[in-house]
């Protein structure tokens, strides 16, 4: 119990940091803290989504970048269900913000798989797959297309597997 306080202390810290503060070294680097908060609650199992959502959406305000709001999308989508976070990735998108970033068709295409749209996240885990050159994610991607052409896994994997 106390340690679960101290790390919803620490978290609300990290984003009146992120969210009063300009873009600097500082904001920037309590950003990466809370990716990596968010990344263990995730991994751990926590029922920290709720607040990591809060905390994502703070930090959208000080710093309004799709990549944050990526960032909300996949919160949302853990919290609230695949199809919230796949309307925000899909505006994302939309506005042809992050069209060549990997990660924002990898979290498509998952968020898609989950909803039983194969087609769909075969054809994103295919642009994903264009557009990154590293070994474990490539490894990532293509069993994701292996498994969506053949059979859907199981719901338990998905997100937490990206961010392994």
């Amino acid at each position: 119990m106390i340690e679960r306080l101290a790390t919803l202390r620490y978290l609300r810290f990290l984003a009146a940091v992120v969210s009063l503060t300009p873009v600097t070294p500082m904001a920037l680097a309590a950003q990466a803290e809370l990716d990596t908060v968010v990344v263990h609650a995730v991994n751990a199992g926590e029922p920290l989504l709720k607040l990591m959502t809060e905390v994502a959406s703070l930090a959208k305000g000080a710093d309004p970048s799709p990549v944050v709001e990526l960032n909300r999308a996949a919160a949302a989508a853990m919290r609230d269900g695949p199809g919230a976070g796949l309307m925000l990735i899909d505006g994302i998108l939309e506005r042809g913000e992050l069209a060549d970033y990997a990660l924002a068709h990898s979290a498509r295409a998952e968020l898609c798989r989950r909803l039983g749209r194969t087609d769909e996240a075969i054809e994103f885990y295919q642009r994903a797959l264009e557009l990154t050159s590293q070994g474990p994610q490539r490894r990532f991607l293509e069993r994701r297309l292996a498994e969506s052409n053949s059979s859907l896994p199981s719901p338990s994997q998905g997100i937490r597997d990206t961010l392994a």
